[in-house]
């Protein structure tokens, strides 16, 4: 139900979860399965779960950088990527940046999830966690015709989830570049391992996507846990409105700990409380579920008092352990679209080359038609071409005293700015393991048969492209949020400290030059045009001025690296979960330190950085959330009741 802030402030609640987004709605429709727990959903944005610019999957992006859909945030400029701002979007609307994002459904390692286990939180290896990655999802086989364009062989039916709210299917429109993607790993030798969903997984595959087969729509946190539940009477969303801190009771508990009673709202220039009756819980995100925290008084005493906010909870950890996914883009010119009719259907068995070929007015129109009327063709799809592998350089035996050396001098560069935290140092050392360990991967390439767009650069429309994109899986970088001001409407500074630890450049570089052997390698190079453009240009090799030159030498690939990386949209990690001295800021029971009923659930309490899109593991971390906020009021009913007698 969705009503005005004076009605809903009037209401009462037991708990008040502050963001709709992905981890939120989780949150929202598994607690409000007891039809006597009343749940209170603010959100800043809007809902809009019937929007064609959300559901259409082939319009994934289109909404980024939109104010209507999109925070539009801006980091500090980044010393290290040539004192450059990078764009940072993440979704301002009910469902989150589940429904602004690429729709790529991937997967952690068992050892991304154990090294969780290892940093002090029990109850979150990866045994533990996997039924949740199964729970969020309901998994759907690709077709005879789609099989024969992905190499489904990898996929184990056992592991996927078979009746979760979301869905992950894979598109029934593909491309010959699709189908050569897998294909070309193959020959490079790295041929996918296993199904993903395992947590032990190598190589070239495609991945499902977070699309309905039924309706060829998005499937997010706002469509998939929100929309079949809204009617429900102990739900209840307020969109539109902005939470300006958590509101806490004049006295403390028995452990000394201050106690959440609701929080404070901003609608239209409107102060209002809402009142919580069990738990707040926070789910606003990376970059603001610290700020809210921060504007709350809870956060390092200095920062909070050059604020003029009361010091509640003096923690120095919440808004550090900052962690990204770095990418770095490359767009290659194919060879001719063949010729097709651009007022017939598209018809999957003869699919395009390149979806560039919808920029052609006549050919999106014909798109859009058959997309609205039968829910097929190209608009339908998203198309989620995925490789995991170590850095190649340094697989053989030879090169391993050189990989090492590399990261010993990495982990505790002599210029490092203040001494380390134990729980650093523990961090430090679980990301040498990674990078030592050859089944780990070290980056993901991801690869769209068209122009994703490179800033600052046209592409031109008269020729078509794919874009391969080299992704950094486990950064040793790390960098901070923090508040700006003490009004929430003001944006916190973000500093992801990107490239900072020399390690990530020397590994993210190195993937960067491989971006030439995966174009130059068959079945793929077949359809890249030989001599074609290269975006960005490669000018510091190029001398003869050719677009296609390859990357002759690592300073190149380095330069060309700090040039255009961006963020892969996959921030974590500001209020860690982990042991309070060792850099946390919330509880294996993602309760925060010092504060009683209070919770942040979402992808800021990810204390370590996961390989690939951590779209999954935010699902299942919001799902292991509610089970463990159910079974704990479960059981303090069930010890009232022993009290006062009354158990039956």
């Amino acid at each position: 139900m969705s009503t005005s802030a004076a009605y809903f402030a009037s209401r009462s609640y037991d708990y008040v979860i502050v963001g709709g987004g992905t981890a939120g709605l989780v949150l929202a429709n598994r607690l409000t399965e007891d039809p006597s727990v009343h749940v209170a959903v603010l959100e800043a944005g809007q809902n809009k779960n019937d929007d064609r610019r959300v559901l259409t999957p082939a319009f994934a992006g289109q909404n980024v950088f939109n104010p209507e859909y999109d925070w539009c945030f801006m980091t500090t400029p980044q010393p290290h990527l040539d004192n450059r701002p990078v764009a940072w979007p993440r979704g301002r609307l009910l469902g989150g940046s589940s429904a602004t994002n690429f729709l790529v459904l991937t997967y952690p390692s068992v050892r991304d999830i154990d090294n969780w286990a290892i940093l002090g939180n029990p109850g979150w290896s990866f045994k533990d966690l996997q039924p949740f990655y199964q729970k969020f999802q309901t998994f759907h086989p690709p077709s005879a015709c789609t099989s024969k364009f992905i190499s489904p062989e990898y996929l184990d039916k056992g592991l996927q989830g078979t009746d979760g709210p979301l869905s992950a299917s894979f598109a029934e429109y593909n491309s010959p570049v699709i189908k050569a993607w897998p294909e070309t790993f193959k020959t490079l030798k790295y041929t996918i391992t296993g199904d993903p969903m395992s947590g032990k997984a190598l190589g070239g595959h495609i991945s499902p996507s977070t699309i309905d087969p039924k309706t060829a729509t998005r499937s997010h946190a706002g469509v998939a846990y929100y929309k079949p539940v809204a009617s429900r009477p102990n739900l209840h969303l307020l969109t539109d409105v902005m939470v300006s801190k958590v509101l806490f009771s004049d006295k403390k508990d028995s452990n000394g700990d201050i106690i959440a009673t609701g929080v404070q709202i901003i609608s239209k220039n409107e102060e209002f409380t809402i009142s919580a009756s069990k738990e707040v819980l926070i789910c606003a995100g990376t970059v603001q579920s610290s700020q809210i925290l921060e504007l709350s008084g809870i956060g390092a005493p200095s920062l909070l008092s050059s604020h003029n906010i009361p010091v509640l909870i003096a923690n120095e950890n919440v808004g550090e352990n900052l962690q990204d996914h770095l990418l770095v883009p490359y767009q290659a010119e194919l060879i001719p679209e063949p010729a097709f009719d651009k007022d017939a259907n598209f018809d999957p068995s003869t699919p395009l080359v390149s979806f560039d070929a919808l920029r052609d007015p006549e050919a999106l129109k014909t798109a859009l038609k058959q997309y609205e009327t039968s829910h097929t063709g190209p608009l339908g799809h998203y198309w989620n071409c995925s490789a995991y592998i170590p850095c190649v350089d340094f697989v053989p035996e030879s090169m391993k005293p050189k990989l090492a050396a590399l990261i010993e001098k990495s982990l505790y560069p002599s210029n490092e700015p203040q001494p380390l935290s134990e729980g650093a140092k523990q961090q430090r050392e679980l990301h040498r393991n990674l990078l030592l360990d050859d089944n780990e991967a070290t980056a993901q390439f991801l690869m769209i048969p068209a122009s994703m767009g490179v800033p600052s650069i046209a592409t031109p429309t008269d020729r078509s492209f794919l874009t391969i994109l080299a992704c950094l899986t486990n950064p040793l970088s790390i960098g901070s949020i923090h508040i700006t001001s003490p009004s929430v409407t003001d944006y916190p500074a973000i500093d992801p400290n990107y490239l900072s630890n020399p390690i990530d450049v020397e590994i993210l570089s190195r993937h960067v030059q491989y971006l030439d052997t995966i174009m130059a390698t068959s079945p793929l190079a077949q359809y890249v045009k030989k001599d074609g453009m290269r975006i960005p240009p490669l000018s510091p090799v190029d001398k003869n001025g050719k677009s296609g030159a390859k990357f002759a030498d690592y300073k190149a690939a380095e330069a060309y690296t700090r040039a255009y990386c961006s963020t892969e949209f996959h921030p974590i990690g500001t209020c860690s979960m982990r042991p309070r001295d060792k850099g946390g800021v919330v509880s294996p029971e993602l309760k925060v330190y010092g504060a009683k009923n209070l919770r942040v659930v979402d992808a800021s309490v990810i204390p370590m950085m996961v390989r690939g899109n951590i779209l999954s593991s935010v699902y299942a971390v919001a799902e292991k959330a509610a089970d463990i906020i159910k079974k704990l009021w479960a059981l303090n009913g069930l010890e009232d009741k022993l009290a006062n007698g009354r158990l039956e």
